[in-house]
């Protein structure tokens, strides 16, 4: 897909615009707006991040991946409890995988909680929490 190798390239901005093309011919595309609501998150564009997330989980509800994304860029936003709301369900959701997918989900997960740091440490608090809720610790325990 263009738009990944766009990303790759540190071009997120453009990753953007390529599926924003795509999306005009393909609406209905539910992993195109997936890959929509991840580059805008990447490009800083968290409004379009979060449409397009919601836009992508309607069409496909067990797009976990999506689902954590979401819940990133409402945390990003300062929307702690709606990032807390996304993860809880994203959580529930991937319940149904394999172990090991189960645990790459949430090895990801955290990864993105992590990285956000950097550019927002303004919710580390908020973060540290949703990686605790991701591990399946009780925020008394730490």
């Amino acid at each position: 897909m263009r738009a990944h190798v766009l990303s790759q390239l540190g071009r997120p901005g453009e990753a953007v615009e390529a599926l924003r093309q795509l999306l005009f011919f393909q609406p209905d595309n539910h992993d195109a707006l997936g890959a929509l609501g991840w580059y805008a998150y990447q490009a800083g564009q968290l409004a379009e991040s979060i449409v397009a997330s919601k836009a992508a989980l309607e069409l496909n509800p067990h797009a976990d991946m999506v689902a954590f994304n979401l819940g990133l860029a409402n945390l990003a936003r300062g929307k702690q409890e709606s990032a807390v709301v996304t993860y809880t369900r994203a959580l529930s959701s991937i319940e149904r995988l394999e172990p090991e997918k189960q645990q790459a989900a949430k090895t990801a997960a955290m990864t993105d909680l992590s990285d956000l740091l950097t550019t927002h440490p303004e919710h580390e608090i908020s973060a540290r929490l949703l990686i605790q809720l991701i591990r399946g610790e009780s925020p008394a325990t730490s």
